[in-house]
């Protein structure tokens, strides 16, 4: 999810505290991370996440994650919650697809893997969850149906950002369009109406802009002073 940030879950999943806890024991950032904004963030070694930072992926590269995937490149789940047709189901769909038999005349090379609701039903994925796969802090049994549910939901609320914050900030943007917007309406219509209603006209003449006495004016400065007005037809104008 490299397009979200851990600070999204403060006061929805994890206090601030906890959550610093939390990315203290996860895998380091590196410099591979950034990918051509090394010299903007002048980070060139290794550190701990902080909670100012995306979920970057575990791998450091296409080609980092290709060879750990068996030539396979993962997809990111920064907007899968909302992006694939049915949303979460379609998450919670594939962590419990695993287990089915391929129909008759189905050959599922090696290392792959039979899924009747992935596209082309073969999938390179492992099944990535099983029964007992961690501990609940409240107990709960960790069941595969129970863990898919919350990694799909989780996916959901990521992807959609369907949350009170976002609700105020709309608000605000709203309010301040609606507050404007008789201002904004006054300013055209009446205080440019001279403008909005002037008339612009322009002639083609064959013999030029002697015919407009502003113009004239200058150009019989000119000719006092013994300037020439060139014309490309002078010649046949002054016949």
């Amino acid at each position: 999810m490299k397009a979200n940030k851990y600070d999204f879950l403060i006061k929805k999943a994890y206090r601030q505290g906890e959550l610093a806890e939390i990315l203290d024991e996860m895998a380091p950032v590196s410099p591979g991370h950034w990918y051509l904004k090394g010299y903007f963030r002048q980070e060139w070694d290794e550190r701990t996440k902080r909670i100012s930072d995306f979920m970057f992926s575990p791998y450091l590269s296409h080609d980092h994650a290709r060879s750990a995937n068996g030539g396979l490149l993962p997809s990111d789940l920064s907007r899968i919650g909302i992006s694939k047709p049915g949303g979460p189901a379609y998450v919670y769909n594939i962590l419990t697809g695993y287990g089915y038999d391929a129909p008759f005349g189905t050959d599922v090379p090696e290392g792959k893997y039979f899924h009747p609701y992935f596209r082309h039903m073969i999938i390179g994925m492992p099944p990535p969850l099983y029964d007992g796969f961690f501990e609940y802090d409240d107990g709960t049994p960790a069941s595969l149906p129970q863990m898919a549910y919350d990694v799909s939901e989780f996916c959901h609320f990521m992807a959609s950002k369907d949350n009170l914050e976002y609700r105020i900030a709309w608000l605000k943007v709203t309010l301040l369009f609606l507050t404007a917007a008789p201002f904004m309406w006054f300013r055209i219509k009446v205080a440019r109406t001279a403008l909005w209603h002037m008339r612009v006209e322009l002639y083609n003449v064959s013999d030029g802009y002697k015919k407009f006495k502003y113009f004239n004016r200058f150009y019989k400065l000119k000719r006092s002073l013994g300037f020439k007005r060139w014309h490309p037809r002078g010649y046949f104008i002054g016949k």
